[in-house]
């Protein structure tokens, strides 16, 4: 019958991508290879909120124009950690995480999504495989529930976005890069990819990772072939991965946890009396090692908006204002008075004060360097969105020749590229007492004023001996300064207070 002939015709079709392929494991027909994490109880407080769209509920944490689409593993939107790494990439790269309800639950699910918690997956993946990965959890089935979410970020304010997917979801968030223009969906990353199950479907994972319009970070699991291990496709001699690298050279990241199983990421059991692959130590070092290098990846593909550093640093409580001398202070070194001209003034300010200063001066630079990085990114992706819409108007109208533009604005978004990383990789500069506090940057600018008002009276009293009328303004701009530092503490102890509960 046709029926018999297609279901023939898929298992042959399934036979022949396993032999071509560089996955040998019995398990490409689930996402889940024998030995893989089992379920994790969540163990977290929510700081998102759940919500729907259309018919697809979802959970949502952090407001933000850039996005962050979580796609889940087969335990769902509330399983194991993933609200909490979806908190996580909420505060610390100020992005819009969303985690949508589309994994149909099986026998209840995990608060009404895919798996139930008991479920083991070792001794009943038979149940589950490959029926569940060609009918309900299939991409044609899955694919309408995560378009309405996507609808939902983009009327929420959200320009563009990044796909984090973990096991299963790698696969989905593959099949939503093949049909989303790269300026929308700029990249994505996925802790122990299954995109091998589109072997299932009687399609092959390489030719799928061909049609992605973004860069891919991966980072499988275990040895390949081995218990828990994710095939070896995924490394930088795989398949996948080099497919992933014809399209966009030097763009992708693939990066295995030899030490992991599959699922560490979101699974993985890190409490005492919770073991369920090795020592929990390990595991936790892992998946702080793999937030690390998702959200490096995502730093370099401009998916980042993390505050201002000045807005972050904490608030240093408000000190009385030092002494101010009666004669200039000599230079740093002692007996060696300073010669620059443009930092004269500092004479006029005793070592404590100087230091406020520095504290000041220092928040000012990171201020400034945060501002930097942040067009940055925003030009690289200015370019990255001129190349698509050259490549779109060339499609159109083949005579349109438009290579030497895209390479000109790609060159440039790579060269930027790079000098984002390594400014991010070098760290950020502090002051030698950390980064200053409100009430540091507020006095610093006030020091300073006095301490130019002294200078540039004292250069215009130079050579008509009139010493003693400088020492005399200079006393009466010291009792200004004090009046003014107190008001200013008033201030500063007032908007510290606030701030310092706010970071509790």
């Amino acid at each position: 019958s046709p029926t018999i002939d297609s279901q023939n015709s898929m298992a042959s079709n399934f036979l022949h991508f396993e032999q071509r392929t560089e996955n040998k494991h019995r398990e490409t027909m689930s996402c889940c290879p024998p030995g893989a994490e089992p379920y994790l109880a969540a163990d977290h407080v929510d700081e998102g909120s759940v919500s729907e769209a259309a018919e697809t509920s979802y959970y949502h944490v952090g407001g933000s124009d850039i996005g962050l689409l979580l796609l889940p593993d087969v335990w769902g939107w509330n399983g194991g950690r993933i609200r909490a790494l979806a908190d996580e990439f909420a505060k610390a790269g100020g992005l819009s995480v969303w985690i949508p309800k589309i994994v149909e639950a099986y026998e209840g699910g995990t608060d009404g999504d895919g798996l139930p918690p008991d479920f083991d997956m070792s001794a009943r993946r038979a149940e589950i495989a490959p029926s569940n990965f060609q009918g309900p959890w299939a991409p044609s089935s899955v694919m309408p529930m995560v378009e309405q979410v996507v609808a939902a970020m983009k009327e929420s304010g959200v320009k563009r976005y990044g796909v984090l997917g973990l096991c299963w979801g790698a696969w989905i968030g593959f099949h939503l890069s093949k049909v989303t223009p790269g300026t929308e969906l700029i990249c994505g990353a996925s802790a122990h990819p299954s995109v091998h199950l589109e072997g299932v479907i009687g399609g092959d994972p390489v030719t799928l990772a061909s049609k992605a319009n973004c860069p891919w970070a991966l980072f499988p699991a275990g040895v390949a072939g081995a218990d828990g291990g994710d095939p070896a496709m995924y490394d930088a001699d795989g398949g996948l991965f080099k497919s992933l690298e014809s399209k966009f050279p030097g763009r992708n990241v693939t990066k295995r946890y030899t030490t992991m199983r599959h699922g560490f990421l979101a699974r993985g059991a890190i409490k005492d009396g919770d073991f369920k692959a090795g020592d929990g130590d390990a595991v936790q070092k892992a998946v702080v090692e793999c937030v690390k290098d998702i959200s490096d990846f995502f730093k370099r593909n401009s998916l980042w908006n993390a505050p201002a550093l000045a807005n972050t640093a904490p608030v240093l409580e408000a000190a009385a204002p030092a002494p101010l001398p009666e004669t200039p202070v000599q230079g740093s070194r002692g007996a060696e008075p300073m010669t620059s001209p443009e930092f004269e003034h500092l004479q006029w300010l005793c070592p404590e004060d100087r230091q406020v200063l520095c504290r000041s001066e220092c928040a000012g630079a990171l201020n400034e360097e945060s501002r930097l990085l942040a067009e940055m990114r925003a030009t690289i992706v200015a370019h990255q969105r001129a190349v698509e819409h050259c490549r779109a108007a060339s499609e159109t109208d083949p005579t349109w020749f438009t290579l030497d533009v895209q390479d000109c604005h790609a060159k440039k978004a790579a060269f930027m590229r790079d000098v984002v990383q390594e400014l991010e990789q070098s760290g950020f500069a502090s002051s030698p007492d950390d980064a200053a506090g409100f009430g540091d940057r507020l006095r610093g600018k006030i020091y300073s004023g006095y301490a130019q008002t002294v200078q540039a009276t004292a250069r215009a009293a130079a050579g008509l001996n009139e010493d003693g009328r400088v020492q005399a303004l200079a006393a009466r701009a010291r009792s200004a300064l004090g009046s003014l530092v107190q008001a200013a503490e008033g201030v500063t102890s007032s908007v510290a207070a606030p701030r310092a509960s706010q970071q509790i």
